[in-house]
């Protein structure tokens, strides 16, 4: 596994234990690449922004879950992907 991907799993093993620096550490890491990703889909910056931090909670409460199958990135990616999902369905059934 690349350094990068260590020091994410690290970062998450850490989030998973309560460290809360780690957490912001990730947050600032993967807040600007979720967002865009989010906004190219949705093109509304208000929901896009809204959905990386329910991304980011999920991430804070679910770090324990992860088991490094795969880089942190496609779990935080894989997180960010089902709520786009469920905001869209959501949308579509108003």
């Amino acid at each position: 596994m690349p350094l990068q991907h260590q020091h994410e799993a690290t970062l998450l093993r850490g989030v998973a234990a309560g460290d809360r620096g780690a957490f912001e550490e990730l947050y600032f890491s993967y807040q600007k690449r979720l967002f865009g990703y989010l906004y190219r889909v949705l093109g509304e910056s208000g929901v896009a922004e809204e959905l990386v931090n329910d991304v980011m909670v999920e991430v804070w409460k679910s770090a324990g879950r992860f088991r490094g199958d795969s880089k942190p990135a496609t779990w935080i990616f894989g997180i960010a992907h089902h709520r786009l999902l469920n905001h869209l369905r959501r949308r579509r059934g108003s």
